[in-house]
């Protein structure tokens, strides 16, 4: 069974409740216009009267291939069932980032599984080898071993290997806020811990509590217009945290799933770039040795949580002599 049809339930949820993607483009369809494929229909989806309905656009994207390679498009639909089963169940629920986290990637991992035939399938037709999808949710406290987190933080690993696409091994730093009634409370102490990983390499990853409106989760940039702007204002009024308001976060930000299949897999501006997945791991293995003095105690600059999707190679893992986890791919 292609892996769109196992989604379907899914699929049919958020088009049938109005969640998800619609929040996102509400009042402004031209949001997900431009990411779409549009060209073979006759018209152009941003100026032309006869541009798609926002339900049209959202239903193209959870049934037709939108994506230029029909392997990405496969990653976006698995990206976005995880992404609604995260709003339909677990959002509801009212737990706090960590735990969203956990479960954003946990269907993630579940969404990319199912998925994982009908890619190798469309592999085999493509290039006449094999090729496989996979991910894994990583661990790199080794048990406890930090002496506190963060808070919420998210490592992101992409690898990219497929015989069309320059291979690409990319991270970013994802910090977790939840958007309660119409804005995110940033505090001035984590924008700046995060903005010392460099502009590139770091992001908010925003989960809308609101139920009525149940936007996907959506990655802003932290160097983005609106979002700067109420940091330096914070910083002026020396404050101690701000506000960032849920509309300006629609404009300036993207669903997680759009923005992994179309920014960060092909942008170079956005996440940081390594020469091979042991170097973008060590990285962030570095980060979590690293410490910052807070009020109360020294605290590690990254958790060591860390999702990675391959896209083309399998992720091999293991733990030699029984000792730790050792993970490559």
């Amino acid at each position: 069974m292609p892996a769109c049809d196992t989604f379907k339930d899914d699929f049919f949820w958020m088009l049938r409740e109005g969640k998800g993607y619609f929040a996102w483009i509400h009042g402004q369809p031209y949001r997900l216009a431009r990411h779409l494929r549009f060209g073979h229909r006759g018209h152009c989806p941003l100026c032309d009267d006869r541009a798609p309905a926002p339900r049209e656009m959202v239903r193209a994207v959870t049934e037709e291939q939108v994506c230029e390679n029909p392997l990405f498009d496969l990653v976006l639909k698995a990206l976005i069932r995880a992404e609604i089963r995260l709003i339909s169940r677990f959002v509801p629920q009212r737990s706090h980032e960590e735990r969203l986290t956990g479960s954003l990637v946990s269907e993630i991992d579940s969404a990319v599984f199912l998925m994982r035939t009908e890619f190798r399938k469309t592999c085999l037709q493509l290039y006449s080898v094999e090729k496989d999808v996979d991910f894994f949710y990583y661990d790199l406290s080794r048990g406890g071993k930090l002496e506190k987190t963060t808070g919420a933080d998210l490592g992101f690993i992409m690898v990219i290997d497929l015989p069309d696409f320059p291979y690409a091994v990319k991270s970013l730093i994802l910090q977790a806020k939840k958007v309660d009634a119409n804005s995110a409370k940033i505090e001035r102490p984590q924008y700046q811990t995060l903005s010392g990983h460099g502009a590139a390499g770091c992001a908010y990853l925003l989960y809308d509590m609101d139920l009525p409106r149940r936007c996907s989760p959506l990655v802003v940039g932290i160097e983005r217009y609106e979002l700067k702007k109420q940091y330096e204002e914070c910083v002026k009024h020396n404050s101690q945290s701000f506000s960032y308001p849920f509309d300006k976060a629609r404009s300036d930000g993207h669903p997680l799933s759009l923005f992994l299949t179309s920014h960060f897999a092909y942008d170079d501006p956005v996440g940081l770039r390594h020469g091979s997945f042991k170097e973008a791991l060590a990285m962030f293995s570095q980060l979590g040795e690293r410490r910052l003095r807070t009020a109360d105690a020294a605290v590690a600059e990254f958790n060591g949580r860390i999702a990675i999707l391959s896209i083309g190679r399998t992720i091999r893992f293991g733990t030699p002599g029984n000792e730790t986890m050792e993970i490559d791919v």
